[in-house]
């Protein structure tokens, strides 16, 4: 049995989206042909913007912190987030209970880093979910653009180890790489959830496995050829649909995945060498052959993926330099007593 959660503005839309493409539907299938199967997702925020979540079913979504923020979200405040969530988890966890229908073996969540409620409060309800349900935890999140302000990278950049740490394995993406390339924040927005939809539509259960006790990323695409090689479709995905900064070469290893009529596929022995002799990197695969499909989904895992390339140097250089200022502050005051 496997359940959404998505915390915050950010999570919640994710959440959403799951639903608006039907990837639900298609991941109910590919997980186990059975039909009592459930696959359901819940939101949890304190902004009155979860009310225009047009797709979770509106008994699955928790509108907290009402006393305190009156349904104006926490902003920025990672402290008051995390302390709503902590005073009202209760209902964030009844929300949950009403969606299990049977005990979870995984249970995936959801949340923007740098805004209040995800950032402080997805943190508290992953050590929960763990307590109640004896489950593994997924988080998969999502780095803030620069363009969204200083204060949320800040928080993401001063939350990001304990956030981390709070679930059994991480999927991370950065929704600047996408601004980098022109978009506007919203279109990032956009696309980094459908990347996050393409790549869950294309695994099953077992794969999900590979994605626990490790920090990842993901990609994805549809290719239109019906002639690919491996190492074009890697080569392709690292270079258009990875929304990630990092060192590859300092990753673990890669998971080239493929779903669909497997025989437009050639190369994987290649590609495997390729791997190893570009980015000193082992290669694995997992293929789902649909055969007669007229199409083709590939995806890649990267597990290794904690050198963010210097994401927060710009964060690290105001903060030591605040430090700096503190302390000239500190000894002024020093000699003033003297």
């Amino acid at each position: 049995m496997l359940y959404l959660v998505g915390v915050g503005g950010a999570g919640s839309k994710i959440v959403d989206s799951f639903y608006q493409k039907n990837v639900v539907k298609k991941i109910i299938q590919r997980i186990q042909a059975r039909a009592q199967w459930e696959f359901s997702g819940i939101a949890v925020d304190t902004s009155e913007k979860l009310k225009s979540l047009s797709n979770v079913p509106s008994k699955n979504l928790a509108l907290i912190g009402k006393s305190r923020v009156k349904g104006h979200g926490t902003g920025v405040d990672v402290s008051l987030g995390r302390k709503i969530v902590i005073e009202e988890l209760g209902l964030a966890m009844a929300k949950l209970s009403g969606a299990v229908k049977e005990k979870p073996w995984a249970i995936i969540l959801f949340a923007g880093f740098g805004g209040g409620t995800g950032t402080g409060g997805l943190p508290v309800i992953a050590k929960k979910v763990k307590e109640t349900y004896k489950c593994k935890t997924l988080g998969v999140f999502v780095l803030p653009s620069i363009g969204e302000g200083r204060v949320y990278s800040k928080n993401a950049f001063e939350n990001l180890e304990s956030v981390l740490s709070s679930v059994d394995g991480s999927i991370l993406l950065d929704n600047n790489v996408v601004t980098d390339k022109g978009e506007d924040i919203l279109s990032a927005h956009k696309h980094v959830n459908q990347q996050i939809q393409s790549f869950f539509r294309i695994i099953d259960e077992a794969f999900l496995e590979r994605c626990f006790g490790v920090q990842a990323t993901v990609a994805s695409y549809k290719p239109t050829s019906e002639h690919l090689s491996v190492k074009d479709a890697i080569e392709k995905m690292i270079r258009d649909f990875l929304f990630l900064r990092f060192d590859v070469e300092k990753s673990e290893k890669m998971v080239f995945v493929a779903r669909g009529n497997l025989d437009f596929l050639y190369g994987h022995d290649f590609a495997q060498g390729w791997a190893k002799n570009r980015f000193g990197v082992e290669m694995e695969f997992e293929f789902y052959d649909e055969p007669g499909s007229n199409s083709l989904e590939v995806g890649l895992l990267i597990v290794g993926t904690k050198d963010l390339n210097g994401r927060f140097d710009e964060v690290r250089e105001v903060a030591k330099e605040k430090e700096t200022s503190d302390l000239d502050d500190l000894l002024k005051d020093i000699h003033s007593i003297f």
